[in-house]
């Protein structure tokens, strides 16, 4: 398998993880770290994402991708507007 580096700056940058498990927490804490604005899509998340969503770390959508994709398409704020 090949890997694929990519350098960005995610300050202020929104950003979504589909699943809550041990991996995404990983991840999502690298985009925290990052800067980014993380929301999680997973019907469930670990401990540490549930306490981060709680604080205001991130935000937990509850449910699956459809149901986040419905909810986000007919969202007035959607789509976000663009970064300078």
């Amino acid at each position: 398998m090949g890997y694929f580096s990519v350098l960005l700056d995610l300050t202020n940058r929104h950003c979504v993880m589909v699943g809550g498990g041990p991996i995404a927490e990983r991840r999502i804490l690298a985009l925290l770290e990052a800067g980014a604005q993380v929301t999680v899509v997973s019907p469930r998340v670990t401990p540490t994402l549930e306490a981060l969503a709680a604080e205001g770390g991130s935000a937990w959508s509850r449910g699956t991708m459809s149901r986040a994709i419905s909810r986000v398409s007919t969202s007035p704020s959607w789509p976000p507007p663009r970064a300078r």
